[in-house]
């Protein structure tokens, strides 16, 4: 999906930040999904593009990332799916 070697890759970031523009919550989820992906080789673009789209979708985005990251870092137990902080 991501693959930097075609006119692909810019189909998906048209559609993040567009995702962005709208603030549209209900994308938090699918694309902290997309994180985990942002090491793989031709991948480059989510780690520089994410962070910008978060910030326009705001503070829930925010506040989904920090939990998401406390959850990966410091061992909670609870999964970004079974809390809903909107």
């Amino acid at each position: 999906m991501l693959e930097s070697e075609g006119l692909e890759i810019w189909a998906s970031i048209h559609a993040w930040r567009s995702l962005g523009r709208l603030r549209a919550e209900a994308a938090i989820e699918p694309l902290l999904s997309l994180l985990h992906r942002m090491d793989d080789e031709g991948n480059a673009w989510i780690g520089e593009e994410l962070p910008e789209v978060f910030g326009m979708i705001g503070a829930v985005a925010i506040m989904l990332l920090v939990l998401t990251w406390l959850i990966k870092h410091m061992g909670f137990r609870h999964e970004p799916q079974h809390l809903r902080l909107w």
